[in-house]
């Protein structure tokens, strides 16, 4: 303890000190605390994980070894963290950060001040029901390219954790990383996925009438100036649901993920996530030359703009329990996905952007309701022509963005998807869909891999759960989403002629 207060002391803390100013450290160390508070609490409280190697060599080796500690106290069901120990923590004026448990459908919270028993106050010990059964018809081509997903040489290549595919409403296939403990009842976290679980639950707050596509946004963090402005740049009207669900380019925050980047101190370093979001000026926005009177907007994909969703919808209903209700009541226990978990970040709005966690059946679930244009069981769960709407892309995404959906360029034409620049970021990593998937295709997608699959023209859902980077320990990671995607079409259309 007292070689390690020196080196820090005497090496570590001046140097660093050089390039940033104390603010900037703390900061900095905010942010790790608060993705190691929050990583550890939803995988020991909510996917039932063990702190063990694979969380240690996946999840939280993006920080620095020994640069932050975390104790977790199973009793009070909370997780805190720290710079180097607490000792030190003290010692650096550093702060802390704590990740309380609230239970399966609301999984945990990051509180940045000393943990007090009053942030207990939306703690539900209720336990969801067991899985609904689902129909079942294996198709033995599909299980063999699932086999060789999932081999230990696949491992270590793909880092696929889970996949279900469902066609007919039947599973057909289905697979977990047993070599890494990852079960059918554990719920994994989707990242962006959440971008369309949050859609969903817009949907259906428009079909119970808490709210309308076309409803004003109060946008109450944002300036004045700032507001006229975009009212102008939107053709003399103010922005609605409507506006942002397409992610039109009206906010100024970076999409970038390192942790000095906005979207780390969004989801780790603030309280409110959509606050933040809309102060940020990290950026311009550039609008594109248009026709009077028509909206000047591009297109830029923004964690910050799903979590300016989130918070206007909070804004519509009466009570906060209500809210926090609204997901499992209106949504997820009527199509028996029940697993779903969506957190919420400090101030109690849910984190649209990227903090959903769900089984890979229940994900292939939420996957089945838009497959069946909103409806399940009879039931219509989405506003009619809503799922429609969800796939009509953004007119300047290059056809490949819809609403809080990506979408497979090939429906509008390979050629429109070629006007965005050779370069850019979102072109280069997706172009092989136009390669291997139908036309109609449509997707969540999220960091690391996470996918569900909407087929219609084949009635298939694909979700593929995963830690898939470019590199680990120094190995290039070969996963091809060409292969293991054009795998399973290639038997689905083969056993089932079509």
């Amino acid at each position: 303890m007292v070689l390690i207060l020196a080196v820090f002391t005497v090496v570590v803390m001046p140097l660093v000190a050089v390039l940033l100013s104390y603010n900037q450290i703390q900061q900095l160390v905010h942010r790790a605390e608060g993705f190691a508070a929050k990583t550890v609490c939803c995988a020991v409280f909510l996917s039932n994980r063990s702190v063990d190697k694979f969380l240690t060599e996946n999840e939280l080796s993006t920080l620095p070894p020994f640069i932050v500690g975390s104790t977790v106290n199973q009793e009070e069901g909370y997780v805190e963290s720290y710079f180097l120990t607490k000792e030190l923590s003290s010692v650096f004026r550093m702060p802390t950060a704590t990740a309380v448990y609230l239970g399966p459908h609301l999984g945990c919270q990051l509180h940045s001040e000393t943990f007090q028993q009053s942030h207990m106050k939306y703690r539900s010990k209720a336990i969801p029901p067991p899985p609904l059964p689902r129909p079942e018809s294996r198709s033995s081509c599909v299980e063999e390219v699932l086999n060789n997903e999932f081999s230990a040489a696949g491992l270590a290549h793909n880092q696929t954790r889970a996949a279900v595919v469902i066609h007919r409403g039947k599973i057909v296939g289905e697979a977990y990383q047993s070599l890494m403990g990852i079960t059918a009842a554990m719920p994994l976290l989707g990242w962006s996925m959440t971008k369309s679980v949050h859609t969903a639950i817009l949907g259906a707050a428009i079909t119970a009438g808490v709210v309308s596509l076309d409803d004003a946004l109060e946008l109450p963090d944002m300036s004045h100036a700032k507001k006229e402005r975009l009212t102008e740049l939107n053709g003399g009207v103010p922005l609605t649901f409507r506006s942002l669900l397409h992610m039109s380019d009206v906010l100024e925050i970076e999409e970038n993920y390192g942790i000095f980047a906005d979207i780390a101190h969004m989801l780790y370093g603030s309280p409110d996530s959509a606050a933040f979001a809309v102060s940020r000026t990290t950026r311009d926005i550039t609008p594109p030359a248009t026709g009077k009177n028509e909206s000047s907007f591009g297109w830029y994909y923004s964690s910050g703009v799903s979590n300016t969703i989130a918070k206007e919808l909070r804004a519509r209903f009466p009570s906060e329990e209500m809210y926090q209700q609204f997901p499992q009541t209106h949504l997820f226990s009527r199509i028996g996905a029940t697993s779903f978990a969506v957190e919420m970040d400090t101030s109690g709005t849910f984190i649209a952007s990227s903090f959903a966690y769900a089984t890979a059946r229940d994900w292939a679930r939420l996957g089945e309701l838009f497959l069946r244009q909103g409806r399940w069981e009879g039931e219509q769960i989405l506003p009619e022509g809503f799922v429609e709407l969800v796939q009509q892309p953004h007119p300047r995404s290059g056809g490949h963005y819809g609403g809080q959906f990506w979408l497979n360029p090939a429906r509008v034409s390979v050629a429109e998807y070629n006007v965005l620049p050779h370069d850019h970021r979102e072109k280069v990593r997706r172009m092989w869909t136009t390669e291997v998937l139908p036309a109609d295709a449509f997707y969540m997608n999220g960091y690391l891999g996470q996918t569900t699959m909407i087929i219609p023209s084949l009635d298939l859902v694909i979700v593929r759960l995963g830690f898939t980077r470019d590199t680990v320990k120094g190995q290039v990671i070969t996963w091809d989403p060409k292969v293991f995607y054009g795998g399973i079409l290639e038997c689905v259309r083969a056993e089932y002629r079509q």
